[in-house]
């Protein structure tokens, strides 16, 4: 009985012993290869060109605006992007102005949502945009994939996709091989964001070599419009650079900053809302134009 206690505990001990080894090894693991600040990074610019939606915001303020963007962007069975924008101005004619856009990548659609200004007509009365207010202005349908709100939000510094593993691949080479990127490893700041590990990166993007990757993914998701545009045009153009943020454990962008103290914020990937095109729209311009003549 007493060999058999024996026998048991060196057996329990030993359980306990490879469960520390593991645990500690999967500690190891974790710190020196899953969140090396190199592979982080690399995994967030593969795993941009594998997401089928995401949610950006962009905020950015100054003396004379305020802009406060929310774009949610499908890249699965639709291509689409919604954004609800509140734009501030202020000064001598203040105004604030909320529309909804809708884009696709050859048409955009907005309406005006709300718009409060102090400007008056010529009798001393407020304006009056009744007749504006709700109404889808749409876009002239062109040839090439030209719809702005879409193509602003996927061909961003870190493009946006849901490609095949063999086109990330290309991209990902192409990256590597035109030092896209410049990254400051040495200075990566290690914090925090809504309380999960992250890493800001200092980047530094060459603007030849950022045009050649885009032209090169454009082509693979069947956009047109930058089929004439000549990278070697921007060869002495100046580098952009910019912090990163991403979040270490799921290796996907979190945020953006700008030394023009524009700001973008990324969540909810994989969320698919159900987003419809309006079927009763007038043109853009006829849109405009009926604002213009606001009284």
């Amino acid at each position: 009985m007493i060999t058999f206690l024996r026998a048991q505990r060196t057996r329990i001990l030993l359980v306990v012993v490879l469960v520390v080894l593991a645990i500690l090894g999967l500690n190891s693991w974790y710190k020196t290869i899953y969140s090396d600040p190199r592979r982080v990074f690399n995994a967030m610019l593969e795993n941009s060109l594998r997401t089928g939606s995401i949610t950006k915001q962009v905020v950015q303020n100054s003396e004379e605006q305020t802009l406060d963007q929310t774009v949610r962007l499908q890249l699965g069975a639709k291509h689409v992007a919604q954004g609800m924008t509140n734009l501030s101005q202020k000064g001598l004619a203040s105004a604030t102005v909320m529309t909804e856009s809708l884009g696709t990548p050859t048409s955009d659609f907005v309406r005006y949502k709300s718009i409060d200004t102090d400007q008056k007509n010529e009798a001393g009365q407020p304006l009056d945009f009744s007749q504006i207010l709700g109404v889808w202005g749409k876009s002239e349908v062109t040839d090439t994939t030209s719809g702005e709100l879409y193509n602003e939000s996927v061909l961003g510094v870190i493009p946006f996709g849901n490609l095949s593993a063999s086109d990330r691949k290309e991209l990902l080479n192409i990256a590597k091989e035109l030092d896209v990127y410049k990254v400051e490893y040495e200075t990566v700041n290690r914090g925090d964001i809504n309380g999960r590990p992250a890493y800001e990166y200092t980047v530094k993007v060459l603007p030849e070599a950022y045009v050649t990757l885009l032209k090169e993914y454009a082509k693979r998701v069947g956009l047109t419009h930058l089929e004439d545009i000549n990278p070697a045009n921007y060869a002495n153009a100046d580098s952009i650079e910019f912090k990163v943020s991403v979040d270490v454990r799921t290796r996907r962008l979190a945020g953006i900053t700008y030394d023009s103290g524009r700001e973008e914020y990324y969540s909810a990937y994989g969320t698919r809302p159900n987003v419809e095109l309006p079927t009763e729209t007038v043109p853009i311009e006829e849109l405009q134009s009926r604002l213009q003549q606001v009284k």
